[in-house]
């Protein structure tokens, strides 16, 4: 996927030779595994078939748990329940280490508009200029 797509979170390998995903909005629920269906998929050694979920709640906070008796850490720390993830968070899974970043966003190409409003203000100065001179 192009690096520069809009998404709304990242997962970048840390460990081994996998390649970033970008995850966007019609992909939550994430799942994170072995499987064929799993947005994020880790095929290292000790990664269950579904290991992990991603949800983004109602506030745009992602959350993080294990699926069924599956084990992982966030930031060395053991995850027991449902974690909220922070832009930069280390996942490990299995053998593998992924990295979580929140999604790239693009601007709209607002040139047009700028050079519109230079324009107006380059004819508003024309203008008081014009009237100062006809004035004075």
């Amino acid at each position: 996927m192009n690096a520069l797509a809009p998404s709304l979170a990242q997962f970048h390998p840390v460990t081994g030779d996998g390649e970033p995903v970008m995850l966007r909005a019609a992909n939550f629920p994430a799942r994170i595994g072995r499987g064929a269906d799993c947005a994020v998929r880790v095929t290292d050694e000790g990664v269950w078939e579904h290991h992990l979920e991603l949800h983004l709640d109602s506030q745009m906070r992602f959350t993080l748990r294990t699926a069924s008796d599956a084990t992982a850490m966030v930031n060395g720390e053991p995850l027991v329940g449902v974690h909220r993830l922070g832009n930069g968070d280390i996942i490990e899974l299995g053998a593998a280490k992924l990295q979580f970043l929140l999604g790239n966003v693009n601007q709209k190409g607002l040139e047009l508009r700028e050079a519109a409003l230079w324009l107006l203000l380059a004819a508003i100065l024309a203008g008081q200029i014009g009237l100062v001179l006809w004035l004075g």
